[in-house]
């Protein structure tokens, strides 16, 4: 009977709502609820636990209509500032990771399909599987690393070099001249 309890109050509401405490009430006499219909007369429990459900999912309902919508408070905090325009993007990182002078000193790129590559840098015991195909990586999360800022096998700017040559630094530009000169 408790497992039917819980599971409806676990269908009508999210596991947030619970830590919030909005329902903490409704949970706090459930025990004593619970305790009465199973102690009552044998004939009468069916009646006593729909009862009981029906008035939990009322009470359920009338919390949710009730109270601050943390959605609502926390909505204007969440709103994400506009981002400049990014210099590069994955296909460019793809593309580095294809010219080993573009890498910082040590890293170490071998292809190991069209999508994916063995990276090994400076520091790193063993080589792991990388991408810059976001696709390739929703499908493999497990086994693969996006290769891309935030990443942290991603070299930050100061690994690969100065501040000053990161300022002259024109990423598109250096692929552009390969691609011209093949």
């Amino acid at each position: 009977m408790e497992a039917d309890v819980y599971q409806a109050l676990r269908q009508r509401i999210d596991l947030f709502q619970s830590f919030v405490g909005r329902l903490q009430p409704i949970l706090s006499r459930l025990p004593g609820a619970i305790k009465q219909v199973a102690i009552g007369r044998a004939e009468q429990r069916d009646l006593a636990r729909s009862n009981l459900l029906a008035d939990i999912e009322s009470e359920v309902d009338a919390q949710a209509n009730t109270g601050f919508d943390l959605d609502e408070v926390t909505a204007a905090d969440l709103e994400e500032p506009p981002r400049p325009t990014p210099a590069y993007g994955l296909n460019e990182l793809g593309q580095v990771l294809q010219r080993p002078e573009l890498l910082p000193p040590g890293a170490e790129v071998s292809p190991l399909g069209k999508k994916d590559f063995k990276y090994l840098a400076p520091g790193m015991r063993v080589p792991i599987r990388v991408t810059t195909d976001p696709t390739f990586y929703d499908q493999h999360p497990d086994s693969t690393e996006l290769w891309s800022p935030g990443s942290p096998v991603f070299p930050t700017p100061e690994e690969a070099t100065s501040a000053d040559e990161l300022q002259r630094v024109d990423l598109k530009a250096m692929l552009s001249d390969k691609t011209s000169a093949t």
